[in-house]
């Protein structure tokens, strides 16, 4: 990464919100250059508002592209020179139509999954500052989660390369020490890789060693991690790049293998293929690697599981056709598998989720992103080649960051996001098949509930690790029922921006444990709970 100097220091990384992400074209090092204040984009359809290249609000889940350099636009008037690697905006969000975010992200890489810009529907316009990186032609992207708005971006400096940066001053003299800390509070939370960006799309299982493994992005490299625990509490792990041919790792999904050893699923971006890996032994040090599925632009939203015949099988979504896609594999080292296109009514298969029923056969939920909704789809075999398809949830824009697990009582349950309400959401199916459900709007304080997973405690009853973007904390939620329609409301971590991407297993002594971003210093984080449920920090009940 480069470095950026902010008040004479210089910090590596390019700053996009309280985000580190790096531009492929970004210089070893960067100064800052101060500007009279322009405004480079305004994408209200008033003539004498409108400045850029767009004229029209950004839709929900849509990524829109401008150019930041001088000359790409006749309408702006900011001066912004071709060696501008990021610039500094103040980024507002005008007339919201839904509570939603927008994420801000250079034109050559893909989408972070941060937010830099909250909002609710209706939301008189706020400035946000925000350091937006820039790709080598100088565009750059924003995303918009939900609804439409349109946005403006004033920019008041830019950053370019320079060789003369000043060395730091002197050290100031030492704070007062602070006040005595609290009482131990029974769970751990560590930073457990902390080279460059990294936790990016975590995914946790529980190994045969009995410690928690983890696969994640690493956006720093553009390569597939893994981080095998060396302990139950995770305070250390054996780290260990596995694929770094190209843009590879987002959209990570891991299991254990009947042999003992991880399978993981994920996204070549470089070639739009699904990858598998299939570790060569249990803290994955080496893997076999296949490229699954190359047919189009396909294997985003990856989920894997394995099967009652010890293959694994995987749910993924077609981009190039917008469809739900499964992989069955032939065998446990998914060298080959019988592809599927499961669900193509629409647009569908973002944020899939998959899990094995009594049955032996998978069931997945999903989005369907043309109307909105929740899907399920329950296979009718364990290579899923055919399914009931459900419409579960269709109560306005609802069913991102799904995730499934199959429930004491042999029925699924499924954690997401209600886009419309920014809440978190639990789906109880009343059958196997799921094709009906209990629908509880579960933690409903501000806007929560993104980047769910789920899984069953050792009470039998469902836990949830989320993200609370309001507050920008890692929550949990312990059901209080095998259904879920209450559950006891923990933050977990509170210590700055942390939550994103959340995954969550229980170990072997019956305490959760969960990984996810460290949105401030790009770190994978994992906390373990200091007891089932989670409940050691003062929670609430809902």
């Amino acid at each position: 990464m480069g470095l950026l100097v902010a008040g004479g220091v210089a910090v590596a990384g390019t700053l996009i919100g309280t985000q580190l992400v790096s531009g492929a074209g970004e210089s070893a090092e960067s100064v800052f250059v101060s500007i009279t204040p322009c405004r480079l984009i305004d994408t209200r359809s008033d003539p004498a508002l409108n400045t850029g290249s767009r004229d029209e609000p950004i839709g929900g889940d849509e990524v829109a592209t401008f150019n930041a350099h001088d000359g790409s636009d006749a309408d702006s008037p900011c001066e912004i020179p071709s060696s501008a690697t990021a610039i500094a905006t103040n980024t507002v969000a005008v007339n919201p139509t839904a509570r939603g975010f927008l994420t801000l992200f250079p034109g050559d890489v893909d989408n972070p999954g941060t937010a830099n810009l909250n909002f609710v529907a209706g939301q008189a316009p706020t400035p946000n500052a925000a350091n937006i990186p820039l790709a080598p032609d100088g565009s750059f992207n924003v995303f918009n989660a939900f609804g439409t708005v349109n946005v403006v971006i004033d920019v008041n400096g830019f950053y370019q390369p320079s060789s003369s940066i000043g060395a730091p001053g002197p050290q100031g003299p030492a704070g007062p020490a602070g006040p005595a800390g609290g009482t131990d509070t029974g769970h751990s939370v560590s930073s457990v890789d902390i080279a460059g960006s990294t936790g990016l799309n975590t995914s946790t299982a529980i190994g045969a060693n009995g410690n928690p493994i983890i696969s994640y992005y690493d956006s720093s490299n553009d390569d597939l991690r893994v981080a095998a625990c060396t302990n139950p509490a995770c305070t250390a792990a054996t780290i260990t790049p596995l694929d770094t041919t190209g843009d590879v790792g987002t959209d990570t999904s891991i299991a254990i293998g009947t042999n003992g050893n991880p399978t993981i699923s994920y996204r070549d971006a470089t070639n739009g293929d699904l990858k598998v890996a299939a570790c060569t032994d249990p803290i994955c040090t080496a893997a076999t690697i296949t490229s699954l599925d190359t047919g189009g632009s396909v294997g985003t939203d990856t989920s894997i599981a394995i099967g009652a015949n010890g293959n694994p099988t995987i749910s993924y979504r077609d981009i190039a056709n917008g469809d739900l896609k499964v992989a069955a594999c032939i065998n446990p080292a998914c060298t080959a598998a019988t592809i599927t296109p499961l669900d193509s009514a629409g647009d569908v298969g973002t944020d899939t989720s998959i899990a094995i029923g009594a049955n032996g056969n998978p069931t997945i939920s999903y989005r369907d992103i043309a109307n909105g909704d929740l899907k399920v789809a329950a296979c009718t075999n364990p290579a899923c080649t055919a399914a009931t398809i459900t419409s579960l949830d269709t109560a306005g824009t609802v069913g991102r960051y799904t995730s499934i697990t199959i429930g004491a009582n042999d029925n699924p349950i499924i954690s997401y996001y209600d886009g419309s309400n920014g809440d978190l959401k639990t789906a109880a199916c009343t059958n196997p098949a799921c094709t009906a459900a209990t629908i509880t709007p579960l933690d409903t304080a501000g806007t929560v509930g993104a980047f769910t997973s789920i899984t069953i405690g050792a009470n039998d009853n469902p836990i949830i690790s989320y993200y609370d973007t309001s507050n920008g904390d890692l929550k949990t939620a312990a059901c209080t029922n095998p259904a879920c329609t209450a559950a006891t409301i923990t933050s977990l971590d509170t210590a700055g921006t942390v939550g994103l991407g959340t995954s969550i297993a229980v170990g072997v002594d019956t305490k959760p444990v969960i990984a996810y971003l460290d949105d401030v210093n790009g770190d994978l984080k994992v906390a373990v709970c200091g007891n089932a449920t989670c409940a050691s920090y003062t929670g609430r009940n809902r």
